[in-house]
Formats: structure tokens, C-alpha cells, sequence
């Protein structure tokens, strides 16, 4: 569904991802695990037409989207939650939903009600300002505000980001109901290895721009692989907290 080709980022004189290729088929969980910095954020906002990359191509279903702007691609069946979900503080947990209802191709009563209906708890919220709501319920807005643009493909930069690891396993509950249910295909950026290896199909280990290590996540779940390829070991000694993530 979709390749990203040979593709390097650079901003001004610093390069920050270098010949990157990562493919993510239809129905897949995929995650590109990494510390921050490593550039797996640039690497999602290039697929969702937030940055161009100065080489390389990206196809989505065959078709080259380099450099397409993020409401051509967006309408094409790409949707893209940033790290942080960026929900519209002031607006209700309604209208924000309805923002992305603006893009879709259904009609946004009906798919308001269907989200409604995935997420009890927004319904409950449905008129309350989204700075209100706790970070799990605006994890939750972010989601079913891209929902609302019938995507085919969802990408979403650090989905654990500040929530407690109750609610982060909530929100990849949810993930995996909608790849089980709705047939989505999601791309995922990381930091923790511990729910990565619980939920992803596949991972690659993305470290100063380059794919370290890529594979099945069950061929990577036992030894020290990823360890090597992500925190660096024997590199200055970096070592892993209890969730996962360096320190």
C-alpha cells in the first residue's frame, strides 16, 4: 500500500533522515520505533505532505504522492495524527470531529453518529471544549477526527506520548480494534519497545536517520536486537527503563 523509496530530509544543511525505504502493506500494523530525533517524524510528516524530502519517491497504492499537498493526499485515504493529537482547544469535541468531516467522502451527520458510537465516552463529551477533556479523550478526538475522513491508511506519530500506560494501552486497543474491524492500515512512530512488540506487526529501528533494523515482530521479540539497533549499546551506554525507553 505504501513505499517510501530511497527518501533523505534535510533541513537547511542538516540532513536527518538518509536513504530511508520502508513499505507498509494493506492491514498492517507497522511501527518505526526510535528515540526522538531520529527522524521518524520527519519520515510521516513527508508521507502526509507536511515536508518534501530533496530525494526519494513515496507511493501510495502505485501512485507517486511526493510533494502532493496534505488535502490531495488526505483525500486520497491518508490521514495523519501528529505527535501531541493538536485538537482545537476552544472548539467542542463536536466541532473538532466535524473539521475532519470537511475532507471526508460520507456524510458528516452520519459519520459524527458512527464515531459516537466507537467512542462512548466522546458522545458523553460531545459539547465540552476539547482543552477540557484529559489526554486519553483527546487521543481519542484526534483518532476519530481522522476517522471522519475515511481513511485507508492512518498514520500517527507517538500515540503514548504523556499518557499513563493504562490509557496507552487503551488507545493501542483501540488501534488493533480498528485494524481488525474496519480493515485500517496504520503506520505508527514510537519510542517504547514494551507495546510495540505486543501489538506491531512489523518494526523497523530508525536511529540518527537511518533504518538500523527491520523485521517481523516476532523474530525480533527474544535477544538483543533491537536493543543494539535503537539504544546504542556498546555506544555509550545507554540502558532501558521498565516501559521501554532509554535512559
Amino acid at each position: 500500500m505504501l513505499q517510501v523509496q530511497s527518501v533523505s530530509i534535510r533541513y537547511g544543511r542538516v540532513t536527518v533522515v538518509r536513504d530511508l525505504s520502508l513499505t507498509v502493506a494493506r492491514g498492517e500494523l507497522v511501527c518505526v520505533l526510535g528515540q526522538n530525533g531520529a527522524g521518524k517524524s520527519s519520515v510521516m510528516a513527508a508521507v502526509a505532505g507536511g515536508i518534501v524530502p530533496y530525494r526519494g519517491n513515496i507511493l501510495f497504492e502505485q501512485m507517486p504522492i511526493l510533494a502532493r499537498s496534505p488535502e490531495y493526499i488526505a483525500r486520497l485515504g491518508i490521514s495523519f495524527i501528529p505527535e501531541g493529537r493538536r485538537v482545537f482547544p476552544e472548539l467542542t469535541v463536536g466541532e473538532n470531529l466535524l473539521v475532519g468531516g470537511t475532507i471526508g467522502r460520507g456524510k458528516p451527520a452520519d459519520d459524527l453518529n458512527d464515531i459516537y458510537a466507537y467512542f462512548p465516552r466522546l458522545k458523553e463529551r460531545h459539547s465540552a471544549p476539547a482543552r477540557q477533556l484529559s489526554g486519553g479523550e483527546q487521543q481519542m478526538l484526534a483518532i476519530g477526527r481522522a476517522l471522519m475522513t475515511h481513511p485507508t491508511l492512518m498514520l500517527i506519530d507517538e500515540p503514548s506520548l504523556g499518557l499513563a500506560p493504562r490509557i496507552v494501552d487503551q488507545v493501542y486497543e483501540i488501534l488493533l480494534h480498528l485494524r481488525n474491524d474496519r480493515g485500517m492500515t496504520l503506520l505508527v512512530n514510537e519510542q517504547s519497545t514494551t507495546r510495540i512488540l505486543r501489538y506491531a506487526d512489523r518494526i523497523y529501528v530508525l536511529r540518527n536517520g537511518s533504518i538500523q533494523l527491520e523485521g517481523k515482530t516476532g523474530m525480533l521479540r527474544s535477544g538483543d536486537a533491537i536493543q543494539k539497533a535503537y539504544f546504542g549499546f556498546g555506544e555509550g551506554g545507554a540502558s532501558m527503563t521498565a516501559d521501554g525507553r532509554v535512559a
